[in-house]
């Protein structure tokens, strides 16, 4: 089989730190009363391909890829739920605004606003992820948004045709891994 590095995806592990900002992110959203999902059209192509990548080089087993594929569908119904106004919206009951964007920004990015903290996470396909509690980087990840929000369609509430034809779409790219 492949590189013993790779092997066994079943025993794989998030890194600790990944760990630990989930839990700051978790215990934030208690906070705030507004979520904005701003999507990226093309994170589930890059994601089918990086699956196709790593069956290319084995690190995946065919029983793998299924289970990939299986959650990702799950994740997937869940998102379109959730846009749709089906499931509870975040944990204080509030709005949850669910946008997707045309532009291949390349760069994934969240930033949490409560009161005086800032926590910004983002990454690129160019350099590593990066987390931060720093002010200045959270408000520069804010307005980035608050300008890509302007140019992307929201698919939340009304949007039911644009919804429905986007994680159908979305479905059919994984399906194809």
């Amino acid at each position: 089989m492949g590189s013993p590095e790779f092997n066994n995806y079943a025993a794989w592990m998030l890194p600790e730190k990944l760990i630990y900002i989930h839990q700051d992110i978790l215990n934030c959203m208690k906070e705030y009363n507004v979520v904005h999902y701003l999507w990226d059209k093309s994170v589930i192509w890059n994601l089918a391909n990086d699956i196709k990548y790593f069956n290319a080089i084995l690190a995946l087993t065919p029983d793998d890829t299924e289970q990939i594929k299986k959650e990702l569908h799950q994740m997937l119904y869940g998102l379109e739920e959730i846009a749709g106004g089906i499931r509870p919206k975040n944990p204080t009951g509030e709005n949850v605004n669910f946008y997707i964007t045309s532009l291949n920004i390349g760069l994934t990015g969240i930033y949490i606003h409560v009161e005086q903290m800032y926590i910004s996470l983002f990454s690129t396909y160019f350099f590593h992820s990066n987390a931060s509690r720093d002010e200045i980087t959270g408000e520069k990840v804010k307005q980035w948004v608050e300008s890509l929000k302007k140019v992307s369609a929201p698919i939340s509430g009304g949007g039911e045709k644009e919804r429905r034809l986007f994680f159908e779409e979305q479905h059919q790219i994984i399906n194809q891994i």
